[in-house]
Protein backbone atom coordinates (compact mmCIF):
# COMPACT_ATOMS: atom_id res chain seq x y z
CA UNK A 1 0.00 0.00 0.00
CA UNK A 2 1.77 3.35 -0.77
CA UNK A 3 1.94 5.79 2.13
CA UNK A 4 -0.51 8.63 1.80
CA UNK A 5 0.79 11.98 1.34
CA UNK A 6 -0.49 15.56 2.59
CA UNK A 7 -0.33 18.82 0.23
CA UNK A 8 -1.39 20.70 3.30
CA UNK A 9 1.55 22.47 4.72
CA UNK A 10 1.10 24.11 7.84
CA UNK A 11 4.14 27.35 7.83
CA UNK A 12 5.60 28.24 11.38
CA UNK A 13 5.74 31.71 11.24
CA UNK A 14 7.44 33.58 13.75
CA UNK A 15 6.03 37.19 13.55
CA UNK A 16 8.41 39.70 14.97
CA UNK A 17 6.71 42.83 14.80
CA UNK A 18 9.46 45.04 15.73
CA UNK A 19 9.70 47.67 17.90
CA UNK A 20 7.75 50.73 18.26
CA UNK A 21 8.40 54.34 19.30
CA UNK A 22 6.26 57.30 19.43
CA UNK A 23 7.53 60.88 19.15
CA UNK A 24 7.34 64.39 18.09
CA UNK A 25 4.15 65.75 16.51
CA UNK A 26 3.18 64.65 12.88
CA UNK A 27 4.94 66.66 10.18
CA UNK A 28 6.82 66.29 7.45
CA UNK A 29 9.62 65.36 8.92
CA UNK A 30 8.20 62.02 10.77
CA UNK A 31 9.75 60.23 8.34
CA UNK A 32 13.47 61.14 8.32
CA UNK A 33 13.38 61.67 12.09
CA UNK A 34 12.73 58.21 12.26
CA UNK A 35 15.25 56.73 9.79
CA UNK A 36 17.51 59.05 11.51
CA UNK A 37 17.28 57.58 14.97
CA UNK A 38 16.34 53.60 13.91
CA UNK A 39 17.90 53.48 10.91
CA UNK A 40 17.21 52.59 7.47
CA UNK A 41 14.40 49.95 8.21
CA UNK A 42 12.39 52.15 10.09
CA UNK A 43 8.93 52.69 8.91
CA UNK A 44 6.41 55.36 10.20
CA UNK A 45 3.18 56.50 10.50
CA UNK A 46 1.03 59.48 11.76
CA UNK A 47 -1.27 58.27 14.30
CA UNK A 48 -4.57 60.15 14.19
CA UNK A 49 -5.97 60.81 17.67
CA UNK A 50 -2.80 62.34 19.07
CA UNK A 51 -0.92 63.25 15.82
CA UNK A 52 2.23 61.31 17.12
CA UNK A 53 4.57 60.14 14.76
CA UNK A 54 5.15 56.57 14.94
CA UNK A 55 8.42 54.61 13.95
CA UNK A 56 8.60 51.22 13.86
CA UNK A 57 11.70 49.33 13.75
CA UNK A 58 13.71 46.27 14.18
CA UNK A 59 14.25 45.65 17.76
CA UNK A 60 17.76 45.50 19.06
CA UNK A 61 19.03 41.64 19.37
CA UNK A 62 20.18 40.97 22.64
CA UNK A 63 23.40 39.67 23.34
CA UNK A 64 23.10 36.64 25.85
CA UNK A 65 26.31 35.51 26.51
CA UNK A 66 26.71 38.70 28.37
CA UNK A 67 23.77 38.10 30.82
Amino acid sequence: MAKATSSLVFPIIFLNMGCEAAFWLCDSHCGSKCIANFGPKATWHCERETNNCICTFPCPTVDKTHI
